[in-house]
C-alpha cells in the first residue's frame, strides 16, 4: 500500500489570492510494479492538526494512519543553505502508527449494510498532557480516539555464561535468567465507540 503527501505553497503574485501551487512531496509504503491498488487502500479522508505537526489519513478499509512531522537538525539546515538550497527545509512526515477504526456493520432496523469507509477525520483540542484526540466517522458511527506515547520495556539481552555463548546457545534455548530491559517509545491508541475503549499497539 502506498500513500502520498502533497504540499501546497502560495502561487505567484499575478495569480488570484488563495490559489495554491500543489507539489507532490512524499510517498509512504511500497508497491511492486504491476500491483493493482485495492479499493480498501484508497484514501477517503485527510486531516492535519492545527499546528501541522500531525497528519491523519483514513481509507475505504476503515483504517486510520497517523504521521508526524520531521524537523531537520540545525546542521542539516546550515548544510542546505551552504549548498544554495531553499531557505526553509521541505516539510516531511514520518509514519507514527495505524489502527482499524471502523469495521463493516449491518443495520438490522433499516436492513442496510454500513461500510467501513472513513468519511471524516478531525483533530480535537490537545489535553494538558501530550495525548492527542482524533474523531473518525463512517456513515453510522462516530469514534473518539486518544493517541499518546507510551514508555515500554523491552528485553535486550540474556544473562548467558561464557560457556553457553561459546557453544552457540541462543536466547530461545537458554534456561538462564532474563537480562536487563531497555526503555523505548511506542505510540498507543485508545478509543472507539460502542462498549468502551481498547488499546492498540
Amino acid at each position: 500500500m502506498s500513500r502520498g503527501v502533497v504540499a501546497g505553497s502560495q502561487g505567484a503574485a499575478a495569480e488570484p489570492l488563495g490559489k495554491l501551487d500543489w507539489n507532490f512531496s512524499q510517498v509512504f509504503g511500497e508497491r511492486t510494479p504491476g500491483e493493482e491498488v485495492q479499493d480498501a487502500d484508497i484514501i477517503s479522508a485527510v486531516e492535519f492538526d492545527k499546528t501541522g505537526e500531525h497528519l491523519a489519513t483514513g481509507d475505504r478499509g476503515g483504517r486510520v494512519v497517523l504521521f508526524e512531522r520531521l524537523h531537520p537538525s540545525k546542521a542539516t539546515q546550515e548544510a542546505m543553505r551552504a549548498r544554495g538550497g531553499p531557505p526553509a527545509p521541505p516539510v516531511e512526515y514520518r509514519y507514527l502508527t495505524e489502527f482499524q477504526s471502523h469495521e463493516p456493520e449491518f443495520d438490522y432496523l433499516k436492513s442496510l449494510e454500513i461500510e467501513e469507509k472513513i468519511n471524516t477525520l478531525r483533530w480535537c483540542h490537545q489535553g494538558a498532557n501530550s495525548a492527542h484526540f482524533l474523531i473518525s466517522t463512517n456513515d453510522k458511527t462516530i469514534k473518539l480516539w486518544k493517541v499518546f506515547e507510551k514508555q515500554m520495556q523491552c528485553v535486550s539481552d540474556f544473562n548467558l555464561d561464557a560457556h553457553a555463548k561459546a557453544n552457540g546457545v541462543t536466547g530461545s534455548s537458554a534456561t538462564s535468567a532474563l537480562g536487563p530491559a531497555t526503555p523505548g517509545k511506542s505510540a498507543g491508541v485508545m478509543g472507539g465507540g460502542g462498549g468502551g475503549g481498547r488499546e492498540r499497539r
